[in-house]
């Protein structure tokens, strides 16, 4: 049987690269819109349902 390539990455690494993406994420965001509109972005890429409840 015929495996996935995700299923030969180790959890640690996809987890690594993972992060690694969200960072770079967001610095490209920070630097294209403004600090308030990238978190807020940022927050609700994390948490979609963010605006249901309050942190």
């Amino acid at each position: 049987m015929k495996k996935g390539v995700i299923s030969f990455i180790p959890l640690s690494l996809l987890a690594i690269i993972m992060g690694l993406i969200l960072i770079v994420s967001n610095i490209i965001i920070s630097t294209v819109v403004s600090v308030e509109a990238a978190s807020k972005i940022i927050r609700n890429r994390l948490y979609p349902y963010s605006d249901l409840v309050s942190f």
